[in-house]
């Protein structure tokens, strides 16, 4: 009886302690997003949120913001938004901080542009978002 009370202990005693050293663990808290490492980012993102879903009834609710920098001039792309749900003022000002901080990061980095001309689509109201438009003399770019 002996042996087999050892062998039992001997077999139980490990599952034990892992049971216990993974029950003592908490379980890792939940991250939040890492905020964006350059400026330039973090007004992006603060765009986008100001822009939220874009929701529209009609194409007249709808307009295209011209946003970021390239380095020939001129805007990167451009975003449609909704008069209904966004801020014109609001927008326009983080749209010219998002411009001015890509301006500086790309003179630090030394970056060029293609220089190409890109052309404001203009927005339109589709499936009930305002989404960009296609523009005389071509689509511009939406930008995340």
């Amino acid at each position: 009886m002996k042996i087999h009370n050892l062998q039992s202990l001997l077999l139980v005693t490990p599952l034990a302690l892992l049971c216990l050293a993974s029950c003592a663990q908490s379980p890792p808290p939940l991250a939040a997003p890492a905020p964006p490492s350059n400026p330039s980012a973090q007004l992006a993102l603060e765009l986008r949120t100001e822009i939220g879903s874009a929701a529209c009834k009609s194409t007249a609710q709808c307009r295209s913001l011209a946003v970021g920098y390239k380095a020939c001039g001129g805007p990167a792309g451009y975003r449609a938004w909704s008069t209904t749900s966004s801020d014109e003022a609001r927008l326009k000002a983080l749209a010219a901080r998002l411009a001015a901080a890509e301006r500086i990061e790309q003179e630090r980095e030394g970056m060029l542009s293609n220089c190409q001309l890109v052309t404001d689509p203009g927005a339109v109201c589709v499936a009930a978002q305002c989404q960009l438009g296609r523009g005389e003399g071509g689509a511009g770019r939406l930008l995340n």
